[in-house]
């Protein structure tokens, strides 16, 4: 079904989650990192939260 999927930057999901699986640890991507820095491109918009 999925057979032309293809890595992105050698990250293979199964082996991703076996890793954080053994190491009991949650997967943070170095690529796109969960800071206000990759989701907001016009700087903080965390004032117009409602």
């Amino acid at each position: 079904m999925f057979s032309s999927v293809k890595p992105f930057e050698e990250q293979h999901f199964s082996a991703l989650r076996k890793q954080c699986q053994q190491n009991r640890t949650l997967f943070e991507d170095p690529s796109f990192p969960a800071v206000d820095q990759s989701l907001f491109s016009h700087g903080n918009l965390m004032c117009y939260t409602i």
